[in-house]
């Protein structure tokens, strides 16, 4: 939470804004603006982020919990430059590749500090939709889930989602 009041585009406490206030009265959610380019525009003698780039954004910006807004400016016949389109389809496989395996998809358990009702139970977690969460019991200040999986697994990254 954040007071909108102390906040000034291009002037704001850096510290302040990694942090907010618990008495705030604005939901702020966190965004990384970026554009696929050097710059903000097209030109014709520059070129897109490398894919290594773009990833490096999406983990940092990710790991943040901040929304990623990606902007490809289109070219000067207004179309999206054909290097961008072929590095945007790049950076999608890659994502797509990257979490194509559910390690925790079948686990042998998967359990909840608290549980505000059994349609906000905790394996709502594993499914594949967006619009169902687990939910802890409402005046919960903290709260947690584990999984214990089959087998033991390794991996370098997680993929979680939230509401």
């Amino acid at each position: 939470m954040a007071n909108r009041s102390s906040i000034t585009i291009g002037r704001s406490d850096g510290q302040y804004l990694m942090s907010g206030e618990s008495a705030g009265t604005d939901w702020l959610p966190p965004e990384c603006d970026i554009s696929i380019r050097p710059g903000w525009f097209w030109h014709r003698n520059e070129a897109p982020k490398s894919l290594e780039q773009l990833l490096d954004v999406f983990y940092k910006s990710s790991t943040r919990n901040c929304l990623l807004l990606l902007n490809v400016p289109p070219n000067s016949s207004g179309l999206i430059n054909e290097s961008d389109f072929q590095t945007l389809e790049r950076f999608s496989s890659a994502i797509d590749s990257i979490f194509s395996v559910n390690l925790a998809g079948n686990p042998l358990s998967v359990t909840a500090s608290s549980i505000r009702s059994s349609s906000f139970g905790p394996k709502k977690i594993l499914d594949e939709h967006m619009e169902t969460f687990w939910l802890q019991c409402k005046g919960s200040r903290l709260a947690g889930s584990s999984l214990i999986l089959a087998r033991s697994q390794s991996s370098t990254h997680w993929r979680s989602k939230s509401q």
